[in-house]
C-alpha cells in the first residue's frame, strides 16, 4: 500500500523537487545579477569621478593657455630692442645692458633680469621711463633702481628689470 501512496505522491515529489531546483537556480543566478548590478555602480561611480578630473584638467589646460598668450617666450635680444626702443621714447640714454641668467619662478615662470646703466636729464623722465616699462604689453618688473648724480646736471641710475615669460612645466631652461 505504501508503494501505492509513493507512486501517486511520485508526479507531486518530482513537481515540488523541481520547483526546489528552479528556486535554488533563479537564487543563484539572481546573486549574480545583484553582484553584477553593484560592480556596474562601482564603475559608473569610478568613470564620474574621472570625468569630473577631466574637466578640472581641461579647465586648467584652458588657464595655462591664458597664461601663455599673457607670457610669450621671448628671446633675450628682443627684450633688450624692448627696452631700447622705450629708453629712446622716453629720452633715456642706455649706457650699458646686461642680461643675468634665467632664474625660474614657481613651476610656470621664468624671469630673466637686465642691469641697466642709463643717464637721463630729470627725476620726471626717469619715472615715465619706468612706468613705461612697468606697463609695457610684455612683462617687465623694475626690481631695483640706484640713482646718482645732480638733478640740474644729469641723473645715472642702474636698474635691475626682469622680463617674465611663461614656460611649460617640465620645460627645462
Amino acid at each position: 500500500m505504501e508503494l501505492l501512496t509513493i507512486l501517486k505522491q511520485k508526479n507531486k515529489v518530482l513537481n515540488i523537487a523541481l520547483i526546489i531546483f528552479a528556486v535554488i537556480f533563479a537564487k543563484n543566478i539572481y546573486k549574480k545579477q545583484i553582484s553584477d548590478l553593484e560592480h556596474l555602480k562601482q564603475r559608473r561611480a569610478e568613470e564620474t569621478e574621472r570625468n569630473k578630473a577631466m574637466e578640472g584638467i581641461a579647465i586648467l589646460e584652458k588657464r595655462v593657455n591664458v597664461y601663455k598668450a599673457n607670457f610669450p617666450k621671448k628671446d633675450t635680444n628682443v627684450a633688450i630692442n624692448d627696452i631700447n626702443s622705450l629708453a629712446k621714447e622716453m629720452n633715456v640714454e642706455i649706457l650699458s645692458i646686461k642680461p643675468e641668467a634665467e632664474q625660474r619662478y614657481r613651476d610656470y615662470l621664468a624671469k630673466t633680469p637686465f642691469i641697466l646703466n642709463i643717464t637721463v636729464t630729470s627725476f620726471h623722465n626717469l619715472a615715465k621711463f619706468i612706468s613705461r616699462i612697468e606697463s609695457a604689453r610684455d612683462y617687465y618688473i623694475v626690481e631695483n633702481i640706484d640713482i646718482s648724480g645732480d638733478p640740474e646736471a644729469g641723473l645715472s641710475a642702474t636698474l635691475k628689470i626682469s622680463s617674465l615669460v611663461f614656460v611649460q612645466p617640465g620645460q627645462k631652461k
